[in-house]
């Protein structure tokens, strides 16, 4: 039998029957009859509430269940459920099963969830005034019994002794301010949380692979031990990756970063005035300090026991090298010498723990300093001077009018652009004048090869040089090149042989 609009206006309305008889004397008025069309089966439901105070249990199958207006009790029961709550302080429970999915709607509205109920989801949107929404778990489930973690906006409630999993989706919309929140967490010890401890929870690293992301707050966040991955946010942000190989990201904000014991992790501090902890035993660090906002200040800074005569400066193209002499330790800064050391991604001062300091102009400096052994040196568009020392140094001068010395060994020397001054010194050397006005002598030695290139260019030569080979093919205009015999050699000195 359909009775057509039974239920309208609630079952209030002109099409309601008054009453339902039956032969033994049974009588269903309308009340009784809301009542039963809430009654779930073993099979899959389909439950609408009413205007009252409804309570539904769906029983065992997959069920739907709607509680409408009123302060409405819904139990999903056994089965994958769906529940709305509607408008109204309702009640809402997944009940045993997996992947049950619960929607409280305007409200007071609280969620229950017990052991063994698997995959809960709960969507949480209310954006009603003075609401107060609680997720409550039942006896046996007490606060230490659940890891707290987050992905993009989501929150995961995880049992750590099951497995089972509640989440609440878009609980971090507008940084855990927005209408998805839940106002608290509860558990049957008494444990409460509200909306900003769960924030820091999901902050806190564990022995595993983390991935942690921080909110518009100030937030302070250890990854502890394994690979992790780290992002500030906004905020002045304190990001330790602890042990493993971390990926550290600070975000916008003046963040403090440490990439801790381990290897090859990987620092990004992004805007703001960021520094960048290194100590003794952390490994090789990578950083890419790209910064363009106005007025930043970044620091690196080595902490106690790293003094700057135990730091080696190289540099290879852009990149920045600092290593700490006979450990194999090693900071590598991307980048740090784009547009000469006058870019995004320079460092704006290097710290020690005695007070010394440098800044740009002394890093590159330092770079432009040879060594012992075989160096590779490259100047920069100021005018530099490089001197390689002992070794079979590589040296290039760049841009800028600037003096290479290659010292001893045998030498490679580049001037490039500028009016150069190219002095070989003892061994078989190389040298190339490039473009420019430059002085080219091979200094003492055998087998120097002196190439001028375009400009007004220079050769020198002294007593005691050996054999020196000059290259002077140059197409440029109005040029004037010489070879000019220094003290102590005169014209008749000199035979002229083809």
């Amino acid at each position: 039998i359909t009775v057509s609009n039974y239920f309208y206006q609630d079952g209030a309305g002109p099409y309601a029957l008054d009453a339902i008889e039956f032969s033994d004397g049974t009588s269903w008025d309308v009340a009784t009859v809301k009542q039963k069309v809430l009654q779930g089966t073993s099979g899959a439901d389909n439950l609408t509430g009413f205007a009252s105070n409804d309570s539904m249990n769906g029983l065992a199958g997959n069920d739907t269940l709607s509680g409408g207006n009123g302060n409405d009790v819904l139990d999903g029961g056994d089965g994958t459920d769906v529940l709305y709550g509607g408008a109204g302080d309702d009640t809402l429970s997944g009940g045993a099963g997996t992947n049950d999915s619960l929607t409280g709607d305007a409200g007071n509205d609280t969620y229950l969830f017990a052991a063994g109920e698997g995959h809960t989801s709960i969507n949480n949107y209310d954006t009603s005034t003075s609401r107060h929404d609680v997720l409550r778990f039942l006896e046996g489930i007490n606060s230490g019994d659940v890891a707290v973690t987050r992905n993009s906006s989501n929150l995961y409630l995880t049992l750590t002794s099951s497995g089972e999993k509640i989440t609440v989706s878009n609980y971090f919309y507008q940084d855990g301010a927005g209408p998805y929140v839940l106002d608290a967490i509860e558990f049957s010890d008494g444990t409460s949380w509200d909306v900003a401890t769960v924030k820091q929870k999901t902050l806190q690293g564990t022995s595993g692979a983390d991935n942690l992301t921080g909110f518009a707050s100030n937030d302070s966040m250890n990854g502890l031990a394994g690979n992790d991955t780290l992002s500030g946010g906004n905020g002045n942000d304190v990001l330790d990756g602890g042990d493993g190989t971390d990926v550290l990201y600070g975000g916008s904000g003046d963040d403090t970063l440490s990439g801790g014991a381990g290897t090859n992790d990987s620092l990004t501090g992004d805007a703001g005035n960021d520094t960048y902890l290194f100590a003794a035993g952390e490994g090789h660090t990578s950083i890419n300090n790209y910064d363009i906002s106005v007025g930043r200040h970044d620091v690196l800074r080595f902490l106690e026991g790293i003094n700057p005569g135990e730091v080696a400066v190289t540099r290879d193209s852009s990149n920045l090298y600092l290593a700490l002499a006979g450990t194999g330790e090693k900071i590598t800064v991307s980048s740090y010498f784009y547009q000469d050391g006058a870019g995004p991604y320079i460092l704006d001062a290097i710290e020690f723990s005695d007070g010394t300091s440098w800044d740009v102009a002394t890093v590159k400096q330092k770079t432009l300093q040879g060594t012992s052994g075989a160096d590779n040196l490259t100047g920069f568009a100021s005018n530099d001077t490089i001197d390689g020392l002992e070794g079979n140094d590589s040296l290039n001068g760049a841009a800028g009018n600037d003096i290479l010395l290659g010292g001893m060994g045998n030498d490679t020397l580049s001037g490039s652009d500028g009016n150069d001054v190219l002095e070989g010194g003892d061994g078989s050397d190389m040298l190339y004048g490039g473009s420019g006005d430059d002085t080219l002598s091979g200094g003492a030695g055998v087998n120097d090869s002196l190439t001028g290139d375009a400009g007004n260019d220079t050769y020198l030569f002294a007593a005691g040089e050996g054999n020196t080979s000059i290259n002077n093919y140059d197409t440029s205009t109005s040029r004037h090149d010489v070879l000019r015999f220094l003290e102590g050699i005169n014209s008749g000195d000199v035979a002229v042989t083809r």
